[in-house]
């Protein structure tokens, strides 16, 4: 043990204290100059009679094997599967001589996607019986695969060329000068041979390689084509209602109705093409379709509109996905059982308060090593017909989230509800009715009459029983209710039915397309078989998914009951969307020609938010490790509101910061500076492109000069730069 103060310098030298206290990953990144040592091995073992060659679609009779200096025979010492690249010996004589065995092989799998090309010629003058000369010229080239080569794999227009000549000719001269040496006599003609050769490399680099109209030949380091890539989370099938969030003091209870009394309604959903072709005959009857149609929040978006340098692939306009979430902070939400703030109709009261999440999981969990750095989403400008709203707040958390969407400790899975309808195979909870046993597959009963008895939701109750449980709530609040409003509660009590956005129901009254979204999340009757379909809504396929809903959402078989994570805010306000504020990196206005006839300026913004960057954290979570969910809901709000989503992503780079920190000690500045000072500069490392910025404000993105953006001859489109 070193003594501090004392013995500073050794400290110094010695102890790497980060070696205990951090991953790897930062480590590396926070404290590179401690990473001096490599340690290497080598083990050997008893070899099995079986060896991967590593290479595929093999050249017949290209492997060559010795044991020691023998050279074996194919087919009666090994065989060769030259498909898959594999040798087996056979010889059994050889596996127990412990001689070496010693493979060598031909493969053309790393050199059949580079074109190459080599010409030459070759020309002899015979001048006479004396005098030979000769020339030879050689030209090879190697067809780049792209435009952006890197350094070490340069492509070459290579020439070389060469000229030889060889004169003989017999001397009687040096014949004589030979006899007149001492005790020497010769009877043989001496001849005299001269030869010389001159050669010449010419190196070069095919044309498609020149920078900025030059013959200068390009090599890069990095092109920064990959220098980040994405984890999509813009598909709405892979999100689920959430717990509520430790932002409300309610989360803290257990096994109690008051755990769900402030959320309210949020519809979450990616809206079907079908709505867009009105020629079809499967298009859902619209109430005035060209208005509906040019209504900014559920109109078509085309790819063009949102990334104005983007061109297609076909050439032709796309039609650009959204992820939309329809907050409704006034309507009562799944499983929410309140009795207090409720207006007469039905709608709650301080909408303020009220909350609406969804979470999902994440498939890579380690977010340190694969240095993921951003959430990163185009929004549409939520605030086109509402310019004076007040907005609210949009929340994300990443970490470890509680499973348990009805706080009880008991893990409700619909699949686990008996198909026979045998209560005692369940238990009963606050809530409602949780499996005795876990379920052996993630699939409802083969049984296909059993759907109606498993697809109820996560309260395990169909509509019938929950006018049962709920029966004290019900007779509580009805005296506070309309009559419409009363029978609307009695029909669903949980507020947790399915309605399929195609149907009589919606089609008969002509429903707006936000209108048929807003009870798609809904858990109960989700899964319907083709039978039910048919018979309820004459349709083969009716369902939002074929899984069954329930309190499992990364599919381990494991509830969750953690709540570790690091909390985000972004406020939605018309006075917060301002480029350089708020997380918001770019902003693209773009004109749109409706529906209707009409054309209308729109703002799409892009938000980046760096995931370092908390505004707080829960638990005890101290890194980004294990990231296994992540998080959003919206509250604060007054009113509905409808977010769109053109991109919802999280962004992960190929390059990390140095010095992060700005720490003395990691500096670099020049020697002559003994102590540098810190400026408080920070690195700030993100990527720009073309396509998506390039209007950016105040500073748009360009090609920068000498570049040529790579065209992919396969298509119509030119490569993001």
């Amino acid at each position: 043990k070193f003594i501090p103060g004392t013995e500073q310098d050794l400290i110094n030298r010695y102890v790497y204290q980060p070696l205990y206290d951090s991953t790897k990953v930062i480590a590396q990144q926070f404290f590179p100059a401690l990473n001096r040592y490599l340690i290497r091995g080598t083990y050997s073992s008893q070899a099995g009679s079986e060896f991967q060659l590593n290479a595929i679609n093999i050249p017949q009779g290209s492997v060559v094997v010795t044991a020691g200096t023998l050279r074996l025979t194919e087919g009666s010492d090994y065989t060769v599967d030259y498909n898959i690249g594999r040798i087996r010996i056979i010889n059994q004589a050889l596996l127990t001589s412990g001689q070496p065995i010693n493979i060598k092989l031909e493969s053309s799998e790393l050199y059949g996607i580079q074109q190459k090309s080599l010409f030459g010629s070759r020309l002899d003058y015979k001048y006479n019986n004396k005098l030979n000369l000769g020339a030879t010229v050689m030209h090879l080239t190697e067809q780049p695969i792209t435009q952006k080569i890197s350094i070490g794999d340069e492509s070459i227009s290579n020439t070389i060329y060469g000229f030889d000549g060889t004169y003989s000719s017999q001397s009687r001269l040096l014949t004589r000068l030979v006899d007149k040496l001492p005790f020497i006599s010769t009877k043989a003609p001496s001849s005299v041979n001269f030869s010389g050769e001159f050669a010449q490399l010419l190196p070069g680099h095919p044309a498609a390689l020149n920078f900025a109209g030059t013959k200068d030949g390009t090599a890069y380091l990095d092109d920064f084509e990959n220098s980040s890539s994405l984890i999509d989370l813009k598909s709405a099938i892979n999100w689920q209602l959430s717990g509520t969030p430790q932002l409300f003091p309610e989360s803290q209870l257990d096994n109690d109705l008051s755990y769900g009394y402030n959320r309210a309604r949020l519809a979450f959903y990616n809206i079907d093409p079908i709505f867009y072709n009105r020629s079809s005959s499967l298009a859902p009857a619209l109430a005035d379709s060209r208005n509906e149609l040019s209504n900014h929040y559920v109109r078509e978006v085309l790819e063009q509109e949102v990334f104005p340098y983007k061109q297609s692939i076909t050439g032709q306009p796309l039609s650009l996905p959204t992820l939309d979430l329809a907050f409704y902070p006034r309507v009562r939400g799944p499983y929410n059982f309140s009795t207090t703030g409720i207006n007469n109709d039905g709608s709650l009261q301080n909408p303020q308060n009220r909350w609406g999440g969804i979470f999902r999981r994440m498939d890579s969990n380690d977010f340190e090593s694969l240095n993921v750095q951003y959430i990163e989403f185009w929004m549409l400008d939520p605030f086109i017909y509402k310019p004076n709203s007040a907005g609210g707040d949009l929340y994300f958390n990443l970490g470890s989230l509680s499973e348990d969407i009805l706080k009880d400790g008991r893990k409700s899975l619909e699949n686990g509800l008996p198909a026979d309808n045998d209560f005692s195979k369940t238990d009963s909870t606050v809530w409602g009715r949780v499996p005795k046993l876990q379920p052996v597959v993630q699939s409802f009963d083969n049984d296909q009459t059993a759907r109606s008895l498993q697809d109820v939701g996560l309260d395990g109750l169909a509509n019938t029983d929950e006018r049962q449980k709920y029966a004290p709530f019900i007779r509580q609040i009805q005296s506070t209710l309309s009559p419409a409003a009363a029978n609307q509660l009695t029909a669903d009590p949980s507020s947790d039915d399915y309605l399929y956005f195609r149907g009589p129901a919606y089609d008969e009254g002509s429903n707006g397309i936000l209108k048929r979204y807003s009870q798609y999340n809904g858990t109960e009757g989700n899964s319907k078989t083709t039978e039910q379909s048919r018979a309820q809504l004459d349709l083969d396929n009716s369902a939002s998914t074929s899984l069954p809903d329930g309190e499992d959402v990364n599919r381990d078989n494991n509830m969750s009951q953690a709540d570790e994570y690091f909390q985000y805010r972004v406020s939605i306000r018309p006075q917060n969307m301002v480029v350089g504020q708020n997380f918001i990196s770019d902003k693209v206005t773009s004109s749109v020609k409706l529906a209707n006839g009409n054309t209308q300026s729109v703002n799409w913004y892009q938000f980046r938010v760096p995931i370092r960057n908390y505004q707080s954290k829960v638990g005890n979570i101290q890194d980004f490790k294990a990231i296994r969910f992540i998080r959003m809901f919206m509250t604060n709000f007054a009113d509905t509101s409808v977010l769109r989503f053109a991109r919802m992503q999280l962004i992960r780079g190929e390059w990390r910061a140095f010095n992060t920190e700005n720490s003395t000690a990691n500096v670099i500045a020049d020697p002559a500076i003994t102590n540098p000072t810190l400026d408080n500069s920070t690195v700030d490392v993100s990527t720009v492109n073309i396509e998506e910025n390039g209007n950016r404000v105040p500073i748009p993105y360009v090609v920068p000069p000498g570049i040529t953006r790579q065209r992919d001859f396969n298509n119509y489109t030119t490569n993001t730069q």
